[in-house]
Parts: structure tokens; C-alpha cells; sequence
């Protein structure tokens, strides 16, 4: 090979490597953008090729909808387009084109899956459709088509991964009815005396003179104290209070929440209620329930 074609690929190379070490240097989007900059990789500026930045707006401020950071159409100068819907599709009544207002629901009350505002079906009239199931889709007992809770546990107390530390195993001999039989055999043979206890004042079963085996538990399978071998008592709470779910027995976790994950109050694990407002009257998005934010300004003044 003569001293020309290798130095042209030892060129290549390089530049291979160079190419390569810039894109773990300084990764991209699936647009193009370097995440670290904003800028473009081919064109070296905030904006792409098409003429727009990463957030999608050109270099006058406006996207490919006609429609600028806070808001306003380019045609209109208001907050609606001329056919009198905003950047997100509703009209000034808060109404989408389908008649849908932004939480699903249509101007007599109904969302397209037939519940209306108050979780009622349209079927039935109640909180639950033909099937039983509510407007979140679970059932009465609170079980959803797969049989899980809306916490993730089934009726066992088993996650969706078959996993709870807190529930025993179902080869557990308390709730085996044949091994609670079993249990009762003395495999010694030993001498009775007159009332039918041994030497170490066991029955034939195996049960002492006030009902309790060998390792302190009764034939239904508690202790002296009221618990069974996986510590919950007759009423299925144990020393802390809480039943084999992780209830106590007002029907609460140890964090406070209940069945469906929300506290006493009403609001779910992350802050907001079954309506969306947290616990100052704020929705995700910042308004109250009049369609205010914290300043006083509705959703569509800036």
C-alpha cells in the first residue's frame, strides 16, 4: 500500500473517531438537537433545518399551529384562532370540537365511556356499570378486571409481581386443615395417665392440659396470647394493628391511605383529590376550581 491511500485512511478513521467521540460527548435528540446546548447539529444554531427550535417555535416565536409561547394566535392576536378555539382545541365555552369539555365530559354531563360527572353510569344509574365495575373500573369490593386493588394487591395480599412479606405462605399449617390434623399425632410413644397426658403433660394429639401443642398454639393455630404463627389475631390484625393487607381497622395503611389510596381526607398519594385539586384547591395545572391560579388570573390571561 502506497504512503497516499493510508494516509486517506488513517483520515477517514480519524475522522470516524472524531465524529464519534463528539456524538458521546455532546449526545442528541431524535431531532437533532445536542441536550446539553439546544443547538442544532447540522445547522450549528438553535434552529433545525425547518427553521424551528427545540421546543418548536421560530425565530419570531411561533410554532408550525400559529401559536407563540404565551399563547396567542398569529391570525388573531387573541387567544383564539379564528374558528374560536385555543392553543389546546377548546372554544371559549370550554368545549373541544367533539363537544367535550377538558375533562371528557359532554354539555349534558356525560364522557364518551358513559359516566357522568358524580361517577354515575349511564346504564345503570349507579356508581358502577352492567359488568360492576366503576368509572376507575374496579368492582364493589374494590378489585379491578385482573383481580388487583388500587394499590396493586390482589385479594391475597400478593403485588403484581406475586410478592408480599406480610402475607404467609399458603402452605402455612394454620390454614391447612389436614396439617392442623397431622399436627395432633405425639410420634413418641409414651405412657398416659389417668386424664391422658404423658410425662410432659401432652395428650395423644399433642395438646397440653389448656389446648396448646408443643410450640404454644392452639388447634385453630393461635397462641396463649391470641396470635397465630404469623402474629395476626381471630380478628386478622396484629400487635400494631393492621391486617394481613396492611389495614388497620379503619381501613388505613400505615401511611393513612386506604383500598383505593386515598388518605382521610380525601386525597391520593400524590397530593390531589378524586376531582384533580390538591389540598389548597389548586389543580396540576395551577387553577382552582373557578378557573383561577394563586394570583387571581383565569386560565387564559397571562
Amino acid at each position: 500500500m502506497s504512503s497516499r491511500p493510508l494516509r486517506h485512511f488513517l483520515s477517514i478513521v480519524v475522522t470516524s473517531l472524531l465524529v464519534a467521540s463528539c456524538a458521546l460527548l455532546h449526545p442528541v435528540d431524535d431531532r437533532g438537537f445536542y441536550l446539553d446546548s439546544g443547538i442544532h447539529s447540522q445547522t450549528k444554531t438553535p434552529y433545525g433545518p425547518a427553521g424551528y427550535d427545540r421546543e418548536g417555535y421560530d425565530r419570531e416565536g411561533w410554532n408550525k399551529f400559529g401559536w407563540n409561547r404565551d399563547r396567542i394566535n398569529r391570525n388573531t392576536g387573541d387567544f383564539f384562532d379564528t374558528e374560536g378555539y385555543d392553543h389546546e382545541g377548546f372554544d371559549r365555552a370550554g368545549y373541544d370540537n367533539a363537544g367535550y369539555d377538558r375533562l371528557g365530559f359532554d354539555k349534558t354531563g356525560w364522557n364518551k365511556e358513559g359516566w357522568d360527572r358524580h361517577k354515575n353510569s349511564r346504564d345503570t344509574g349507579t356508581h358502577y356499570d352492567t359488568y360492576g365495575y366503576d368509572i376507575s373500573g374496579y368492582d364493589r369490593q374494590g378489585y379491578d378486571i385482573r383481580g388487583y386493588n388500587r394499590c396493586g394487591y390482589n385479594k391475597r395480599g400478593y403485588n403484581r409481581q406475586g410478592y408480599n412479606p406480610n402475607i404467609p405462605s399458603p402452605s402455612d399449617s394454620y390454614n391447612n386443615p389436614l396439617a392442623c390434623k397431622l399436627n395432633r399425632i405425639n410420634a413418641n410413644d409414651q405412657q398416659y395417665d389417668n386424664k391422658g397426658y404423658d410425662q410432659n403433660g401432652y395428650d395423644q394429639y399433642g395438646y397440653d392440659r389448656w389446648g396448646y401443642d408443643r410450640n404454644g398454639y392452639d388447634e385453630n393455630g393461635f397462641s396463649r396470647w391470641g396470635y397465630d404463627r404469623s402474629g395476626y389475631d381471630k380478628q386478622g390484625y396484629n400487635k400494631s394493628g393492621y391486617s394481613r393487607y396492611g389495614f388497620d381497622k379503619n381501613g388505613y395503611d400505615g401511611e393513612g391511605y386506604d383500598q383505593y389510596c386515598y388518605d382521610e381526607e380525601g386525597y391520593g398519594r400524590d397530593g390531589y383529590d378524586d376531582e384533580g385539586y390538591d389540598r389548597n384547591g389548586y389543580d396540576r395545572d395551577g387553577y382552582n376550581r373557578h378557573g383561577r391560579d394563586s394570583a387571581g388570573k383565569t386560565r387564559y390571561v397571562k
